[in-house]
């Protein structure tokens, strides 16, 4: 049984080549996922930077069969809090640039790092998304 704030959708853009290597994407929804914001500080040549980076996790339970068909997520990803009817493309629009830069402001990340965190006595099993 998933934990009550694991309620949130999201839409996983999965970025590829197509045989003209033309970019494409695909997009997946998967459904009781955690979405949450963490806030850094880092200090280089004395200055101080402050910076926000977005965790998301998806269960792998739930999501299997999309997983499978979907592989694992990888950097350079999208993904959407919630759903759309949206498709990106780089050719007709609207651009993977678009996309990010239009939902922002309701959640929406490039993925720069990722990992499953899918050790045998982990209770709770998930891909785990870090990005900006």
């Amino acid at each position: 049984m998933l934990p009550k704030w694991w309620c949130d959708t999201v839409t996983v853009f999965r970025k590829s080549q197509n045989e003209y290597d033309e970019t494409e994407w695909t997009k997946f929804e998967f459904k009781n996922c955690f979405w949450s914001k963490e806030s850094g500080e880092r200090i280089i040549s004395g200055t101080l930077f402050k910076d926000v980076e977005t965790i998301i996790r998806i269960p792998v339970d739930n999501n299997k069969k999309i997983l499978n068909t979907m592989k694992i997520v990888k950097e350079d990803d999208i993904v959407l809090k919630g759903k759309t009817t949206v498709d990106i493309d780089e050719y007709k629009g609207p651009t993977s640039n678009d996309f990010v830069e239009a939902n922002k402001d309701i959640g929406c990340i490039r993925v720069k790092s990722f990992f499953e965190n899918n050790g045998a006595f982990r209770p709770l099993q998930h891909i785990a998304i870090k990005g900006k």
